[in-house]
């Protein structure tokens, strides 16, 4: 079998377990599905299941590509500070989804984030880790990554993305992401003068 159609399969089988799982959290619930019953309805083995997708919470929540967030990092321009920096990063990370396909998983997967306590969990350990290495990134931008300050300022601002994207899907896609956007960063704004 030639490589190129071995990966064509792979891809398939793999689109076909996410399709599968998906429709299955959708209508039993994340936490009612397990991985032995995504295998059996997709027609994979329960091992051919974890050799596309290292675990059930996966399917719906991807990793942090840390080689993704450089690129965004060096990408984003120059920035009066690390607020701005870090901010236009995130920007330009959700204007990747503003339409089509993109944005339709997107809110596929972000309603059932905000359905289930388990995957809220896992959110925020991804938004710790993407807040890692953007901290760890920014040493040899322009701060010393021991700052407190300069912690604070991206830990708060990954937590204020997952908050972008919970509030979008929870109202459903209606408004575009960037307009979530602009008011949950204005939010955070305020509270830097304002008292809560």
């Amino acid at each position: 079998m030639s490589g190129d159609l071995r990966s064509r399969r792979r891809a398939a089988t793999n689109r076909r377990i996410y399709e599968v799982a998906m429709q299955l959290f959708e209508e039993q619930g994340f936490d009612q599905v397990s991985v032995g019953e995504i295998a059996s309805r997709a027609g994979v083995s329960v091992p051919t299941f974890y050799a596309h997708f290292p675990s059930k919470d996966r399917i719906v929540l991807q990793a942090a590509d840390h080689g993704e967030i450089r690129q965004l990092l060096d990408g984003a321009g120059p920035a009066t500070s690390v607020t701005e920096h870090v901010e236009r990063v995130i920007r330009l990370w959700l204007e990747a989804f503003e339409e089509g396909d993109a944005r339709a998983e997107l809110l596929r997967q972000w309603r059932l984030v905000g359905d289930t306590r388990s995957l809220q969990m896992r959110a925020s350990e991804i938004e710790r880790d993407a807040a890692s290495v953007v901290v760890e990134h920014l040493e040899y931008v322009r701060c010393d990554r021991t700052s407190l300050a300069v912690q604070l300022t991206v830990f708060t601002l990954f937590a204020a993305s997952t908050q972008i994207l919970m509030r979008w899907a929870n109202e459903d896609g209606r408004r575009p992401l960037a307009e979530v956007c602009d008011h949950v960063m204005g939010v955070l704004r305020s509270l830097r003068t304002d008292p809560v």
